[in-house]
């Protein structure tokens, strides 16, 4: 698994990591938010990202942080 991440109108990756275990992967959503702080103060302001990507308690640490969020849901065959 790889995930990436990049700001809303450019077309520079500003986070990225490949080789993810699917057990690692449901930190990655409040890793990036972390990284991003590192980099520029703040954490950022909204993210967006497929539900997938993360669990319950990933979003608690994302609400703790006073980040945002939209999460894109899984559709399934029936949608």
């Amino acid at each position: 698994m790889a995930f990436l991440a990049h700001t809303v109108g450019r077309r520079v990756i500003c986070y990225a990591t490949a080789n993810l275990l699917r057990g690692e992967a449901d930190r990655m959503v409040p890793r990036s938010a972390d990284y991003w702080k590192v980099q520029t103060g703040h954490y950022p302001a909204r993210l967006l990202f497929d539900s997938s990507a993360t669990t319950h308690a990933s979003l608690s640490h994302m609400t703790q942080r006073q980040v945002g969020f939209i999460t894109i849901r899984r559709c399934g065959s029936g949608m």
